[in-house]
């Protein structure tokens, strides 16, 4: 079965590759050879155009302004700026270098935040398990994460903040602080487990960890207003009607069902479906009476958050990469018992894989990948139910 998953996997990823890197899907591909020019299709390219322009004090979330900068550069861009204003000062590094350099540099920080993810979740499942570079490729060769890899966008780097408070949590304050601030560009794909983060902060009496964040947020605010006034105002103004949007989340084919010529995109839907996530993870970790492992708890609080809040897109599918690993992970380890309902949850991810890939390839719609989600977190929770009976039963027998 691993070599079965290392096969499909690996063609996977290069068919994502070739495919998606082609010309019509606009990907971090093409930016290397075309740099600033032209229409700018990449994400990436987006960023570097917008970080470029705020660190020489304009404000990036100006439609008028911004395209008028682009202009002057010889490249055209075609939409609104869709970012996160913290994250552009971030950027401001790559932001003083060429284009097509700096788009090399963001995918190859990207790509080794995917391996240490993997590497991390792996070693969280099993601190045993002997990790060889095919393993590493098949389970991180997910289309969520291979789209946002060759769209340049930022996910990925959110998905590595957030293992690296998992990771950092009983360490240095002002370590933790920044893995806070990096994991939380992109807050609503996880918003269940910061919840979780913060309640657990502040249970713990970690009132420095809470300081030291809140005052990189606020510099980076004031920053911001300072630097470029009008900054925020515009980008609030952006993201004005993102509740009115109609993303890659569970929350859309139920809006559209329930629409009306009055409502065509009725918010109710979208209260209802995080309260019960909110609920339902409440609930879970209410019954726990062990101590509370936020690495343990990732995959599944971060797998139940894409799947309940309203704005998402299959990019940021690659934050379910720890939940898809530590379904996957079951096929590696040797005292893993190999019956049917063994290998249904990597089956079901497997075909759940094949099926988004063939979607984003067909470009259907992005919203109509929706279903990824649900299917890769029932088959964790699937999952983690036969671990646990698998555990009982081993300290009943002992």
């Amino acid at each position: 079965m691993y070599y079965l998953l290392a096969l499909i996997s690996v063609i996977t990823a290069a068919v994502s590759a070739v495919v998606l890197s082609h010309p019509t899907f606009g990907t971090v591909g093409e930016t290397l050879t075309q740099n600033c020019s032209g229409p700018l299709k990449a994400d990436f390219s987006t960023y570097w155009l917008c970080a470029r322009y705020l660190s020489q004090g304009g404000n990036p979330f100006d439609p008028t302004q911004i395209k008028i900068f682009a202009t002057s550069l010889g490249c055209e861009l075609t939409g609104p700026s869709y970012i996160s204003p913290w994250f552009l000062v971030l950027l401001f590094p790559l932001a003083t270098l060429p284009l097509n350099i700096a788009a090399a540099l963001w995918f190859l920080l990207n790509l080794i935040m995917i391996v240490d993810i993997t590497t991390w979740a792996l070693k969280s499942r099993a601190r045993a398990l002997s990790l060889r570079p095919t393993t590493v490729l098949a389970l991180t060769a997910s289309p969520g994460v291979l789209a946002c890899l060759l769209y340049g966008q930022f996910g990925i780097v959110c998905l590595w903040g957030m293992s690296m408070v998992a990771r950092l949590y009983e360490r240095d304050a002002r370590f933790l602080s920044l893995a806070l601030i990096v994991g939380s560009l992109k807050p609503h794909i996880g918003w269940l487990y910061w919840l979780v983060v913060g309640k657990l902060l502040v249970r713990d009496r970690r009132f420095r960890v809470l300081a030291y964040t809140l005052s990189l947020a606020l510099m980076s605010v004031l920053f911001m207003t300072v630097w470029a006034p009008g900054s925020y105002e515009s980008w609030r103004q952006v993201y004005g009607n993102a509740l009115l949007w109609m993303g890659a989340s569970v929350t859309t084919p139920i809006r559209i069902l329930v629409a009306s010529a009055s409502d065509a995109a009725p918010v109710w839907p979208v209260v209802v479906i995080m309260t019960l996530a909110f609920i339902f993870a409440a609930h879970r970790l209410g019954k726990q009476t062990h101590k509370m492992d936020l690495a343990q708890e990732l995959p599944w609080l971060t797998a139940l958050s894409i799947c309940s809040t309203p704005y998402v897109w299959s990019l940021d599918f690659c934050v379910l990469l720890p939940a898809e690993v530590s379904v996957l992970s079951s096929l590696l380890t040797a005292n893993d018992q190999r019956g049917f309902r063994r290998l249904l949850p990597p089956a079901i991810i497997i075909l759940a894989r094949i099926g988004l890939l063939v979607q984003l390839i067909a470009q259907i719609g992005d919203w109509r990948t929706w279903w990824y989600p649900p299917i890769v977190t029932l088959a964790l929770f699937h999952h983690l139910r036969q671990a646990n009976s698998s555990a009982q039963g081993a300290r009943a027998v002992s």
